[in-house]
């Protein structure tokens, strides 16, 4: 019986109240929608380099080795000086501080393959600085490791400009706002339906207490209206 009550409850609350439901549904995802237009755009963009022992890839001796010498040097690539001679290497006038948190550096598991990312507000200037932190990169690992070192790092894919923005993700943050602005209008719909009241007939009164009405008292009127009290 209680289920049924809740059942009926939820539908009657649902078909009162659908208006706000969709007002607070609608104004939750213009909110979010139009505070994310307002975000300034973020692009990322990409420089691929391969580790290797020689001058290229037909040398690898051992997969093993050279896997995790590119999982130590992927720690290595967003260091200080790394990103300080890249950013001048690409003629960006920018504090390091500022950009040592928009670059990062992953290293997919089991492969010699680093993938310098930087992250900018200009796609081109995102490529220029991807691709200046890697060749700065390439010479800081050529110049420390000296010239009978057998370890090899190189520029395999540039960094283009990229043609989309990495964030703000619009269709993410609506489909998140529609959902949280539907559960947020549920509630209010709840709230607004217990407080009005929902015994506005015989009927309701039945369905919210689960035992038939016996009989009812007449209310005696104030105004010179009659009503009468349910029990």
């Amino acid at each position: 019986m209680k289920e049924a009550v809740s059942l009926g409850l939820l539908v009657r609350t649902l078909r009162n109240r659908a208006g706000t439901i969709a007002a607070v549904t609608l104004l939750v995802v213009g909110c979010a929608v139009g505070l994310t237009l307002l975000q300034e755009r973020q692009y990322d963009a990409t420089a691929t380099l391969i580790t290797g022992q020689g001058k290229g890839l037909g040398n690898i001796e051992s997969v093993l080795a050279i896997n995790q010498t590119a999982q130590s040097l992927g720690q290595l690539a967003t260091e200080r000086i790394v990103v300080e001679r890249g950013a001048r290497a690409a003629g960006v006038d920018e504090p390091v501080e500022d950009l040592l948190p928009r670059t990062r550096a992953e290293v997919p598991p089991n492969t010699p393959i680093i993938r310098i990312t930087v992250r900018d507000t200009d796609a081109k200037r995102a490529s220029r600085l991807a691709n200046g932190i890697a060749e700065s990169f390439v010479d800081l690992i050529d110049d420390r490791a000296g010239a009978d070192s057998n370890l090899a790092t190189f520029v395999w894919q540039e960094a283009t400009p990229p043609r989309s923005h990495a964030t703000p993700i619009v269709r993410r943050i609506g489909v998140i706002a529609l959902a949280l602005g539907m559960l947020l209008g549920m509630g209010v719909a709840f709230l607004r339906e217990h407080v009005a009241g929902n015994w506005r007939s015989d009927v309701d009164v039945e369905r919210t207490l689960g035992v038939p009405i016996v009989g009812a008292i007449p209310e005696l009127p104030k105004t010179g209206r009659r009503g009468r009290v349910t029990a």
